[in-house]
């Protein structure tokens, strides 16, 4: 495993993102692979079967990252080199149920100074552990992720030096989505 931190509800480089569904949505239904045959016993109409496998493929359907609203909450002062956890989350702003779906591939916490990045879940592959949720409307799932208090270099090879006191802001952002910020000070005895 990889010794550098995601984001969202910041889930340690070295453990495992806890997910938690806000509003329980029901267990994705499966489509049917049998086809429906008819018979003279079979009451079930060709129309039914069709309606219900259309529902099946409807509720299946991702969600477009535009309806997706992340949050992003953790501590505002820290001390420096301290590990600190942050909460992220996604929300159903659509109509309609869809599956959210967050990876390394999509999603990115960063935090960065004025003089520029100094930390990304970009740098290790492992630091950003797959999601795939389905959520009703208004419904949230929900992860943390640490942080380790250090730089970052890609690849994992080996950690920048920590950060020195002042301010800094942490980024998540979902590709199509609206980035959410917050604002940290570091702080000897943050």
């Amino acid at each position: 495993r990889s010794a550098i931190p995601s984001a969202a509800h910041s889930v340690p480089i070295s453990s495992t993102p806890t997910q938690t569904v806000l509003a329980t949505p029901s267990a994705i239904d499966a489509l049917s692979t049998t086809p429906a045959t008819a018979s003279p016993t079979s009451t079930a109409s060709p129309k039914k079967s069709t309606k219900t496998r259309k529902s099946q493929h409807t509720k299946s359907v991702s969600c477009r990252a535009k309806d997706l609203r992340p949050t992003l909450t953790g501590r505002i002062r820290l001390a420096p080199r301290h590990r600190t956890t942050f909460q992220l989350s996604l929300i159903n702003g659509s109509d309609r149920t869809c599956i959210a779906r967050v990876s390394r591939k999509n999603f990115e916490l960063k935090i960065a100074s004025r003089s520029g990045r100094m930390w990304s879940t970009n740098d290790c592959s492992a630091a950003v552990k797959t999601i795939s949720r389905k959520l009703v409307a208004d419904a949230a799932v929900a992860w943390s992720l640490s942080w380790n208090g250090r730089g970052s270099k890609p690849d994992c090879r080996s950690a920048r030096p920590a950060p020195k006191s002042g301010r800094y802001v942490a980024t998540a952002r979902l590709d199509g989505a609206e980035p959410v910020k917050l604002q940290m000070i570091l702080k000897a005895g943050g």
